[in-house]
């Protein structure tokens, strides 16, 4: 869920942004206002979603062709996804494919220079790009129909004929490192930080990769990390638009044929046992409180636990429970108890991410530094309280009409369609996995969140991280141990093989 650490941390930004804007705008503090629920009238009409038809077909070389037509305007959308994204580098070798996605929307290719291709596509009113995230890395491109012969053989060139310059290298590495040392001017993504690296211990998932990691990458690197990850079985491709005179698949056979190796297998991408690494955790940070010393204004207070795989049976409770418990913004317990009533802090949330094999969930606030205590608190019982105490009628059903309506508009043009029809077949979801989603939801129960939440989200399973002051250890110390790290420095010592060798430091 998780999809790219980039795209989680900007979602989440504008959902704090649109927060903050409604409360400023709508929602007195607490004390204002004698309702505990601001929204208790609030009841959204059900919507009725109909799943766009999407062709399903077999390339060659065993990728697999998704299909979305639409003639409204002369435009094509082509997305290629390989599986295997930073799952698929070790602790080792952290930094690679970030740094080779950022070179290829640099590089030239053939005959023709970075500047050269860049500026060809702006004429053409084209979009190139490459993308990764912690399951895949991907090739995205829009373009005029018309362009389509030129647009494609840019593509193949890219990846085909890359040619790697030292100079555009020393640009990327510049880029990123300049990125790794301002990283920690936002509290609430060190804090989101700090999380993964509690709960995927010794996985390159919880490694945050460094300015030394970076610093050893040079073009030879890069090019046999393009040549290990152009891989055409097993691999996905979308195409959406007015695209259904154009030869799609004569092309894309044509480019997969070009790979390097067409005979090797998928990637091998790391894998955890998330039952085994739960019972980890626990044993190491169980009652434990990570305090990050930064000198910041509002101290962030960040939970985390993990969740099944996005195709467990489990999913459609547990974004019910997200729903009523911090994903339905004033209306949700969070808001209610945190900010409404009593005033701790101006935004309270949580949301769950999903992936192929485990999810996340977290929850989050922000808080004056002699109240992250009492918040703390309150954000731990409030979770606990799903559990343990019975969910609301009206709860649930305001939950589950404002997700379902919510999911109509995540597929409101055929280009998104076919991106999350992609995401679906790497999560191993049912084909009919969107046309089921309705009936699915509507069928959760309030006992089922209940169980759910005690089955994943148990005050034991819950790890906390606090970004602030160290003087605040003293209260915390009073609900649990602490550990104080700086915001590079890592909560437990791991070898770099991820063996899961560790020690929390002291």
């Amino acid at each position: 869920m998780i999809r790219t650490d980039r795209l989680r941390h900007r979602l989440v930004f504008f959902l704090v942004l649109s927060l903050v804007l409604v409360a400023g705008l709508a929602v007195p503090l607490a004390g204002e206002n004698d309702s505990e629920n601001i929204l208790s009238d609030l009841r959204f009409e059900p919507l009725v979603y109909t799943p766009p038809a999407i062709t399903r077909s077999e390339l060659d070389c065993g990728t697999m062709l998704y299909e979305v037509p639409d003639n409204s305007l002369p435009f094509f959308s082509l997305t290629l996804l390989f599986p295997g994204g930073t799952n698929a580098e070790a602790i080792a070798t952290a930094g690679q494919l970030q740094t080779l996605v950022d070179l290829l929307d640099r590089t030239g290719a053939g005959e023709q220079s970075g500047e050269a291709i860049s500026e060809e596509l702006a004429g053409l009113g084209a979009r190139l790009s490459f993308s990764a995230s912690y399951e895949s890395w991907q090739v995205s491109v829009t373009a005029l129909k018309r362009d389509f012969p030129r647009v494609m053989e840019i593509v193949r060139s890219k990846l085909v004929e890359a040619r790697f310059r030292e100079e555009e290298l020393r640009t990327v590495r510049t880029n990123l490192i300049t990125a790794i040392r301002q990283r920690n001017d936002e509290p609430a993504r060190v804090a989101y930080r700090k999380l993964e690296e509690v709960l995927y211990p010794g996985l390159r998932r919880g490694y945050s990769f460094q300015v030394a990691d970076i610093e050893r990458i040079d073009v030879p690197r890069m090019q046999t990390e393009l040549s290990r990850r152009l891989r055409c079985n097993g691999s996905y491709a979308a195409v959406s638009g007015d695209y259904r005179d154009l030869p799609v698949r004569e092309t894309l056979n044509a480019l997969f044929a070009a790979f390097p190796d067409q005979v090797r297998g998928p990637i091998e991408t790391e894998t955890g046992d998330y039952e085994a690494m739960r019972a980890l955790n626990r044993a190491r940070y169980a009652n434990s409180i990570v305090l990050v010393n930064m000198p910041v204004p509002q101290t962030v207070i960040a939970l985390g636990g993990i969740l099944p795989a996005h195709n467990h049976g489990d999913f459609y409770a547990l974004q019910a429970g997200n729903y009523v418990l911090g994903g339905g913004s004033f209306n949700s317990r969070l808001m209610r108890e945190i900010r409404v009533k009593r005033g701790l802090a101006y935004y309270a949330y949580s949301y769950n991410a999903f992936g192929a094999d485990g999810g996340l969930f977290i929850s989050s606030t922000a808080t004056r530094s002699e109240q992250a205590s009492e918040s703390l608190q309150l954000l731990v019982n409030l979770v606990s309280e799903m559990a343990n105490q019975p969910i609301e009628e009206g709860e649930l059903s305001l939950a589950i009409d404002a997700i379902l309506n919510g999911f109509v508009f995540q597929f409101d043009n055929p280009s998104e369609i076919a991106g999350e029809e992609l995401r679906f077949r790497l999560h191993n979801m049912p084909e009919d996995y969107l046309a089921g989603f309705p009936t699915n939801m509507r069928s959760v129960t309030r006992p089922e969140i209940q169980r759910v939440f005690a089955r994943y989200l148990k005050p034991a399973d819950l790890f906390v991280v606090v970004v602030g002051p160290e003087q605040l250890r003293a209260q915390l110390e009073e609900l649990r141990r602490v550990v104080v790290v700086g915001p590079e420095e890592a909560p437990y010592a791991s070898d770099v093989s991820g063996s899961g060798s560790l020690r929390l430091l002291p």
